[in-house]
């Protein structure tokens, strides 16, 4: 091999070994943004807003409904049971609880609390909830824009 072929692949393997430590930084950067974002997401799963008293129900009439400071009034209906109510301190959540609560809120209506095993994917096929939905459980949310707009 002469002095210039020599050269030439001595700057090749350096050029290689760089690549490799520029990866190898990169590689550190990665795993620490997947363990963040792990974490992230484990909280994110785990989140029940009425273990942590983030929310509560509270039954209440329709006809208080209209005349309280209420945003958003549900109406749940089983086979048994008609509730009426809202969610108190749903205002107060921030945006990450609040995308968690609207993802659940069937769940959080039929046990009270976020399915967990569903959400871990822990269950193959519709769950409970998902089957009382399915064969007439019903959920509606009424604005209170909506009812004053329609009745006053």
């Amino acid at each position: 091999m002469d002095l210039c072929g020599f050269e030439k692949r001595e700057g090749m393997l350096k050029r290689k070994i760089e690549e490799c430590d520029i990866n190898i930084r990169k590689g550190k950067e990665a795993k620490k943004d997947k363990k963040e974002l792990e974490k992230q997401l484990k909280d994110f799963l785990s989140m029940d807003l009425v273990r942590n008293k983030k929310i509560w129900w509270c039954d209440i009439h329709i006809t208080d409904f209209t005349k309280g400071n209420i945003p958003d009034f549900y109406v749940y209906k089983t086979d048994d049971i008609e509730k009426y109510g809202y969610w108190k301190g749903l205002n107060n959540l921030s945006d990450a609880e609040r995308e968690h609560f609207n993802r659940y809120i069937k769940d959080y209506f039929y046990y009270g609390y976020p399915n967990s095993v569903r959400i871990h994917g822990g269950i193959h096929g519709a769950s409970e909830c998902e089957m009382a939905f399915k064969n007439g459980h019903s959920l509606k949310k009424i604005c209170i824009n909506d009812v004053m707009t329609k009745y006053y």
